[in-house]
């Protein structure tokens, strides 16, 4: 990492005359800033012409004929819920600026995360919880990690590595002697509500559960506060966890909750790098269940083997420990979830040889001037597209499943039978989907 200047206007790196751009007075640190700023502007924007696709979806339903008095009444709560909060996150996103103008389809065809992914409303659940209904919870976790310290509290600078809507860090932050603590993470969601309610200002939210517990728990709105301002020594930084953005040795604490089973590289370079960014004597605080997602099973480690490569990493593990606790348990919703929880305090006993910067995407993706390689995968995506294109012309209003199975069996390949089965098991995909409704978790 090299070093940078700051004044009242700009950050900037001395080394190359990058200027990273601020939103909503939070800096954006990486290589390509006003990439990443796009980039979550389009999971904005897609976000936005969601939400209003459900809106008119619950518009259509609502105008049904010979419904339920009570179920008009439940619907009715549900688009009124439904177009306070696109108005309440507007507002909280409107420092990104999306152009509310384009096709959803578009963004469906470019891949843009939608809101149950991990992006724009992947935790969206989290905000909810940190700052209404979650006290218990919030408690539970911060007696996990203050246990973990064994009386010693003096925590100095320290960075929050996937800070997310900030509950713990700021209870944290409170509880302990820290003299900064820095927040890391990538959705400005999050970092927004955050920066709003340990400023004093109450935001409101909506929280649509997957299983409403009753007739009120459809759309329930809810008021997002923090019970203590923070007005000092607490700082906010847009950057990317897996590629920590600070200069050797510079932190005397690390925490990485709910964080290390989901970054993206292998956990043996990952924990290096916090090595890294840590003083000597300093120490990494870690807490979160180890649900590791990789396609790769030899990176999805154990608990042993998690605990054994952090003292491969140049650590000294000095208390653990892994038992369960509620997560997520909404007062709302009729499903209550508990995760095994792994807690543990390391100290950085020495320095340890560095991996190279991470990135999982090649050079052709992070620089659009590159050539793209031929890849298997378009050819075989364009001959699947072009099949489907070319069955689903014929349902026009004309035809039967029998009607297109017969003028499409032999560019299939297939006898008419089999292709029957086919074309009615696409279709009864689509017809599936369309009963779904689309999740806020």
């Amino acid at each position: 990492m090299n070093a940078l200047s700051h004044n009242k206007k700009e950050l900037k790196c001395n080394a190359c005359d990058l200027v990273f751009p601020k939103t909503s007075e939070i800096h954006w640190l990486y290589n390509d800033p006003l990439a990443a700023i796009m980039d979550w502007t389009n999971r904005f924007d897609n976000y936005l012409k969601t939400i209003k696709q459900e809106e008119d979806s619950l518009k259509h339903t609502y105008d049904q004929k010979n419904l339920l008095k009570e179920t008009s009444i439940r619907l009715q709560k549900m688009i009124q819920g439904r177009v306070e909060h696109r108005k309440s996150v507007t507002k909280i996103l409107s420092p990104l600026n999306p152009s509310h103008e384009g096709l959803k389809e578009i963004h469906t065809a470019a891949g843009t995360p939608l809101p149950s992914s991990q992006s724009l409303m992947g935790y969206y659940s989290n905000v909810l919880r940190d700052w209404n209904w979650g006290d218990d919870e919030n408690e539970i976790c911060l007696e996990r990690i203050i246990k973990s310290l064994d009386g010693d509290h003096k925590l100095g600078n320290m960075a929050v590595l996937g800070a997310g809507a900030c509950r713990l860090p700021a209870d944290l932050h409170l509880a302990t002697n820290c003299e900064n603590s820095i927040m890391v993470d990538i959705n400005p969601l999050l970092f927004f509500v955050a920066q709003k309610v340990l400023n004093g200002q109450n935001v409101s939210l909506y929280e649509f559960p997957l299983a409403p517990i009753n007739k009120d728990a459809f759309a329930v709105k809810l008021k997002c506060r923090a019970k203590q301002k923070i007005e000092n020594n607490f700082h906010f930084l847009f950057s990317d966890a897996m590629n920590p953005s600070f200069k050797d040795k510079t932190l005397d604490t690390v925490v990485t909750p709910w964080l290390i089973d989901i970054v993206h590289q292998d956990i043996r370079e990952f924990f290096r790098r916090i090595n890294r960014i840590l003083k000597e004597g300093g120490r990494w605080i870690n807490f979160g269940s180890l649900a590791f997602f990789h396609s790769n099973q030899a990176i999805n480690y154990s608990l042993e083997e998690t605990l054994a490569i952090a003292e491969q990493s140049g650590f000294e593990i000095t208390n653990w420990n892994q038992e369960p606790i509620p997560y997520l348990q909404s007062p709302y919703s009729c499903q209550a979830r508990t995760e095994t929880v792994l807690t543990f305090c390391a100290q950085k006993v020495k320095d340890i040889e560095q991996p190279t910067p991470f990135t999982y995407l090649p050079d052709w993706l992070t620089d659009p001037a590159q050539t793209i390689p031929p890849l298997p995968e378009v050819q075989q995506m364009i001959a699947v597209n072009q099949t489907f294109i070319a069955l689903m012309s014929w349902v026009n209003g004309k035809h039967s499943i029998k009607d297109i199975a017969a003028k499409t069996c032999t560019a299939l390949r297939m006898p008419e039978n089999q292709a029957v089965q086919l074309i009615t098991q696409m279709l009864t995909t689509i017809y599936e989907k369309n009963l779904k409704s689309t999740s806020f978790r």
